[in-house]
């Protein structure tokens, strides 16, 4: 894992400055994503929905380097080369309790679900808010299945540039299964621009999910 200093003379986006200091803005945006495809696939091969959905926001993060920024120690704007998926798991002891967890990001969804289950298997017990200490060089997804959001919000005391993803409770349209997703990152990383680009790509990829669930 590498933290890449971000060279600004060469920087397409002129806000970094501008974005620092008493000035600090977050940006979310919901879509509802067409998930029928990706549902009868998991089902037909076993997989679950949260490991195929992790997947899809990590490769998304690892093609983007927006969605994979930080500050570095000097105080300076940096990329991570590699992200991986943090999500959350449900105690079973404690209805409306949950785990933290991570799994490391592997580019072929056959490998990163092999890596998946194991660590579901490992800390889906936990008791500990964090199952296990997390690596910097993350993106923060969460399911919320109790209902079909169309906005969410969170609001944070700190600065915090890595993403996160919201996914919500799957409703019927149209005879098609949506999905409500919510992608919330730090203005200083992305614009609005790339938040599109980050629904555009999850919407390919549940597309074309055949491709990539083998």
């Amino acid at each position: 894992m590498k933290l890449i200093e971000v060279e600004m003379s060469s920087w397409e986006r002129e806000k970094f400055e501008a974005m620092t200091g008493d000035f600090a803005s977050k940006l979310s945006m919901t879509a509802n994503i067409n998930v029928t495809k990706l549902v009868e696939v998991i089902n037909k091969n076993d997989i679950k929905f949260n490991a195929a959905f992790c997947f899809m926001v990590a490769k998304i993060a690892n093609k983007d380097r927006h969605f994979r920024m930080a500050v570095n120690e000097k105080g300076n704007l940096a990329y991570y080369d590699y992200v991986n998926p943090v999500y959350v798991l449900d105690q079973k002891e404690v209805e409306g309790r949950y785990t933290t967890s991570w799994t490391t990001y592997k580019p072929n969804f056959s490998e990163f679900n092999r890596c998946y289950m194991s660590d579901l298997s490992t800390y889906t017990d936990s008791n500990s808010y964090f199952a296990r200490t997390l690596p910097p060089n993350i993106v923060n997804i969460s399911p919320n299945p109790w209902v079909s959001f169309t906005s969410f919000s969170i609001i944070w005391e700190k600065r915090l540039l890595s993403p996160t993803v919201l996914s919500g409770k799957k409703f019927n349209m149209n005879n098609d299964i949506m999905l409500p997703v919510s992608l919330q990152i730090d203005h200083l990383a992305a614009d609005g621009y790339h938040l599109g680009l980050f629904f555009n790509e999850l919407q390919k990829l549940a597309d074309s999910c055949e491709e990539w669930i083998k």
